[in-house]
């Protein structure tokens, strides 16, 4: 059985690294981006399963990233990650397609559930 392809964005290093590890543990075939540009640029792009992108990241953000993706291949599920919990940023994220809306820190238990929906 072929591994899904999840594609990790966020702008933070050590954020970017960890959650990369932590879903490769798991058995996930996964990419990491730091920024919207290398991601919307990926040759594999058609064949990504998931997206978890940060929302707060400098040039695009991730609600920018979930826009494009959405003209691209809506059918990609997205889980949006924030520092800055606000209901209207989880209210804009579903209203523009985000399949999760996770708070950082998260727990590890909060990402398998939003995975499991969306895999």
């Amino acid at each position: 059985m072929k591994r899904p392809l999840i594609y990790v964005l966020d702008d933070d290093d050590s954020v970017r690294i960890a959650l990369g590890s932590f879903l490769r543990s798991l058995g996930f075939h996964i990419e990491t981006f730091s920024t919207g540009m290398q991601l919307l640029a990926s040759d594999h792009l058609a064949q990504v399963s998931c997206v978890i992108s940060d929302v707060q990241m400098p040039a695009m953000s991730g609600f920018e990233v979930l826009s494009v993706l959405q003209q691209i291949n809506p059918a990609v599920p997205v889980i949006l990650l924030t520092a800055f919990y606000e209901d209207s940023l989880k209210q804009k994220a579903f209203d523009l397609g985000a399949t999760a809306f996770l708070s950082k820190p998260f727990q590890s238990q909060e990402m398998l559930k939003a995975l499991g929906t969306v895999l």
